[in-house]
């Protein structure tokens, strides 16, 4: 099992057995099963009934931009719509950590590895896209054309086994 996976198990367990705690000095619906001991059994099915009041917020109503914590509206005009989209635009950037703006480093490109296809050429390319973090790709160029023509940039992604991974 993946670390994750047991730890999930665990804490079920953890609140399947305090539940069980909890509930065991109230009068129980039982399954008709008894114990060793002749105490009833309680289910997971017993226990989230109406009568259990779920005191998470995520069980209540839904929230919407629609709701009185979201008093949003749309803007009356233009210039009102500027001012409200540099506050949205400055929340986006904040929230991601992204306020103040990091200093651009120093891009470091590197081309290497050139295989020569015929029509065209294949070559491994990375530059630094933050400062420590690396970004790699394949380039692809036409190789019988000259002057300025298009070109294929293919990142390689972050998913299991990369740019290894063929899709069918």
């Amino acid at each position: 099992m993946k670390k994750n996976s047991v730890r999930t198990l665990f804490w079920m367990s953890m609140i399947l057995i305090h539940l069980q705690i909890s509930f065991a000095d109230e009068p129980a619906k039982t399954t008709g099963d008894k114990s060793a001991s002749g105490s009833s059994k309680i289910s997971v099915t017993n226990i989230l009934t109406d009568e259990v009041k779920l005191t998470d917020p995520r069980n209540g109503k839904l929230r919407s931009t629609r709701d009185s914590f979201h008093p949003w509206a749309p803007s009356k005009n233009l210039a009102d719509w500027e001012k409200e989209s540099d506050l949205i635009k400055k929340r986006i950037l904040v929230s991601n950590g992204l306020w103040p703006m990091p200093s651009r480093g120093e891009l470091k490109p590197a081309i290497y590895g050139k295989v020569d296809r015929g029509d065209y050429t294949v070559e491994k390319v990375y530059f630094a896209s933050h400062p420590g973090h690396y970004v790699t790709g394949n380039l692809y160029r036409p190789s019988n054309l000259k002057g300025k023509v298009p070109g294929i940039l293919c990142p390689h992604g972050h998913w299991p086994e990369g740019r290894f991974y063929h899709a069918d």
